[in-house]
């Protein structure tokens, strides 16, 4: 069979239904051996398409954009937005959970849920979009714009830039967790700021994409604001700077989708010649570089009475016609000989002024209960398929916690790491054969740096010291 091709200018919809001929052009392109992209906003017309078109010929790498909107009620009068980070809000795992939460309470989309979800996660066709056209500057406020007023600055972040990728680095991590397929940011026409590839979060997102390419990505927007797509490389073509940040870090170029493109926001050239012309000339940059999946022109829904739905609609036959005169074998990815040059450091939330305290806690660690050994599962599920049994764990092998979730512990014991349920760990130290237990105690160690001003420091530990079944506590009080 001859290598697959890739034609990488799509179309954008939503839920305004599927374009019509859009079915016969991904079957046409499918039989001709060309992946093909396109994008959707709360709707999967196209994206069923190209998904099924996968699925029967899984070596045409079709691809395709997911991105739900809306607010999740949360009670209270309070509202979840999906489409933004949570601007002023420390980065945590717990946001990250509670993220993906949100996503799944809006659109079925678990792999072991109830409902079965129209996203087939075992066939590595749609990737899903959460965030939509967030803040793209660097520092606290837009660059060059006197009107916009400054964010208040969140503790131990350099800037927006740096707030917001340190979150995607918790919601790529959680989505790799979940076995979902995420593109960050979605950042408008003409954006980020130069220099937002650069934060310390941000880097920490790439290296994390590095690590997970087939899992974690960039969702971009690519417009020229003009009525030319040509010879507007700070906007058709803005990529480049992400590609350049990572070249000098040795990440490789992680997956791109623009789920949005094109001219003007409701305007293309009203030559069907002149628009095909532009689009084959971009599309050929595009196909420069395999990380690259396409772009979706926007749009093919209806947007604001422009109209624009049928301008774009009209060129879908042209664009078949494109595609298979112009489409490109797709390329090797980058390879990368050398590891990643950057270890990103998590930001220091403290207040400013305070002590500069160290904790160093103690150790968490279980012992496995039951009787006939544990399974050790590389995700938190027991669905055939979403997790494998990893390893057995013998009664009374000691693990160490490193991480309680809901039924589900995730371990480390010796060199292996995974999930096991809850169930079948005590936290306590298994009774020995004679009925008493070792004493044990509850430790942790507090260490005082450096304090540039005189103060009084109170360390507490208690320590439970259990003999044949009895418990006694034994509290210590230290101060200096």
């Amino acid at each position: 069979m001859a290598n697959p091709k890739r034609w990488p200018i799509g179309l954008q919809t939503s839920t305004t239904g599927r374009p019509q001929g859009i079915g016969e052009v991904i079957q046409d392109l499918t039989r001709n051996h060309i992946a093909f992209f396109s994008a959707a906003t709360d709707s999967f017309s196209i994206l069923t398409d190209l998904q099924n078109a996968r699925k029967e010929n899984p070596e045409v790498p079709h691809t395709g954009n997911f991105t739900p909107t809306g607010y999740i009620d949360l009670g209270g009068g309070e509202q979840y937005h999906l489409s933004v980070p949570e601007y002023g809000q420390p980065h945590s795992e717990k946001m990250a959970r509670k993220h993906w939460d949100m996503v799944e309470a809006r659109v079925p989309i678990k792999r072991d849920g109830d409902t079965e979800s129209p996203i087939d996660w075992d066939n590595p066709c749609i990737w899903i979009s959460t965030w939509n056209e967030v803040r793209e500057y660097v520092g606290w406020y837009k660059k060059g714009d006197p009107k916009e007023e400054p964010e208040q600055p969140v503790i131990g972040y350099e800037g927006n830039a740096d707030l917001i990728g340190w979150q995607a680095y918790e919601i790529g991590r959680e989505a790799v967790k979940r076995g979902y397929r995420w593109a960050a940011f979605g950042f408008s026409g003409g954006s980020p700021e130069e220099g937002f590839w650069e934060a310390p979060g941000v880097l920490a997102y790439l290296k994390l994409c590095h690590e997970n390419p087939e899992q974690l990505g960039i969702a971009l927007h690519e417009y020229s604001f003009t009525d030319t797509i040509l010879n507007r490389p700070d906007h058709i073509g803005r990529f480049k700077q992400l590609h350049e940040t990572c070249d000098r870090h040795n990440l490789r170029h992680p997956v791109i989708q623009f789920k949005e493109f094109g001219w003007r926001d409701i305007e293309i050239p009203s030559s069907k010649r002149v628009a095909i012309a532009e689009l084959i000339e971009v599309a050929q940059m595009y196909m420069e570089h395999p990380n690259i999946h396409g772009a979706a022109i926007w749009t093919v829904q209806k947007w604001q009475g422009s109209g624009i739905r049928h301008k774009v609609g009209a060129l879908i036959p042209y664009l078949r016609d494109a595609a298979l005169e112009h489409a490109q074998e797709i390329g090797e990815m980058k390879t990368i000989s050398e590891s990643p040059d950057i270890q990103p450091q998590r930001p220091d939330t403290r207040e400013p002024g305070s002590s500069p305290i160290i904790i160093h806690p103690r150790k968490e660690v279980g012992f496995v209960t039951a009787s006939a050994g544990l399974n050790l599962r590389s995700e938190p599920s027991t669905t055939r398929g979403a997790a494998s049994v990893i390893g057995l764990l013998l009664q009374g092998t000691e693990v160490e916690i490193l991480e309680q979730l809901a039924g589900w512990h995730r371990i480390r014991t010796g060199s292996q790491e995974g999930y096991v349920s809850a169930d079948y760990i005590s936290l306590h130290t298994p009774q020995s054969s004679t009925g008493s237990t070792p004493g044990s105690a509850t430790l942790e160690s507090i260490e005082i740096v450096d304090t540039k001003a005189k103060a009084t420091v109170t360390i507490s530990i208690q320590i439970e010291i259990k003999i044949g079944g009895a418990s006694n506590n034994v509290s210590i009080n230290m101060k200096s």
